[in-house]
């Protein structure tokens, strides 16, 4: 199943047509027609007929590729892991997710409350736990936990620029920090980003977008630290009530899952503030999205 998969995903021009019919037709967009099928670049958990959550794979243009008929119940956060399977977590647990759908559990140990992962190039994944992160090898064995009390309140991971070490975003800051996993501490960048900052991003080059599920606010943290506005959704020309992810797109913007009127929807943001739609659902709720 996964090397009939992996050939779909990477048709050139002249097979898109096949892959297209064989997968289905691509989400609604206003601004322009699906154009052919692209490889892989993005996932998002979506709402299925049966109350439960499947993962759809689209290019970087919002073609679906392809629609993982896994079922979960109840997910938080999806992660796209490099060996080729996906990371799906709920409140308390993780869960690997094969390209034919199937779910197991990605590890023994139970890791508490848990919020959107992270997961490195190398496979290691880190989990915000509120009160406490935990970092899992490859495998789903824990290698790393921290705790310093009340003092953070973790909600989101993501990568930063201090290569092995992850980032987290506090909600009590809000403050972004990274993870320094060697000395087992937390060193903040930024403090007092937004007022209810819980979703955290970073474009390819190291600047992190910080966002909100509860407001329209987007903030940017440059690698001097300094954090700034870049204004509301509306503003920008989008009208959506918030933000659930934020997944590098270029040197300089990210991808915005948001939620609006018309459903959920993928915009592209970059550091001076513009946005551009990629894909709308159609009315279709997306939970969480991922970009590899």
């Amino acid at each position: 199943m996964k090397t009939t998969f992996r050939s779909i995903l990477t048709l050139g021009v002249a097979g898109a047509g096949l892959a297209m019919i064989g997968t289905g037709c691509a989400p609604i967009r206003d601004d322009a027609a699906p154009g052919a099928a692209g490889q892989a670049n993005m996932a998002v958990l979506t709402s299925d007929d049966n109350g439960t959550w499947d993962v759809t794979i689209m290019d970087a243009g919002g073609n679906t590729l392809h629609t993982v008929d896994s079922n979960l119940t109840e997910p938080v956060g999806i992660s796209y892991h490099p060996e080729d399977f996906f990371i799906v977590n709920t409140y308390d647990q993780l869960f690997r997710v094969d390209m034919d759908g199937e779910t197991t559990p990605f590890g023994d140990e139970p890791i508490g409350s848990g919020f959107r992962t992270f997961v490195s190039s190398g496979g290691e994944v880190t989990v915000p736990g509120e009160y406490e992160a935990t970092q899992l090898d490859s495998d789903g064995n824990v290698i790393d936990s921290l705790s310093v009390g009340s003092q953070y309140c973790w909600m989101d991971s993501g990568p930063s620029g201090d290569a092995g070490n992850p980032a987290m975003l506090d909600v009590f800051g809000p403050t972004v920090a990274v993870w320094d996993t060697e000395n087992s501490s937390f060193n903040p960048i930024a403090s007092f980003v937004g007022t209810s900052s819980n979703i955290l991003g970073a474009d390819e080059s190291g600047n992190y977008f910080v966002g909100s599920s509860y407001d329209q606010t987007i903030w940017t943290i440059d690698g001097e630290g300094t954090s700034a506005s870049l204004g509301t959704l509306t503003e920008m020309g989008m009208s959506a009530y918030g933000v659930k992810a934020l997944e590098a797109a270029g040197s300089n913007s990210v991808y915005a899952l948001v939620d609006g009127d018309a459903g959920s929807t993928v915009v592209e943001i970059d550091m001076n503030g513009n946005l551009n739609e990629v894909v709308n659902s159609g009315g279709q709720v997306w939970l969480d999205m991922t970009v590899f």
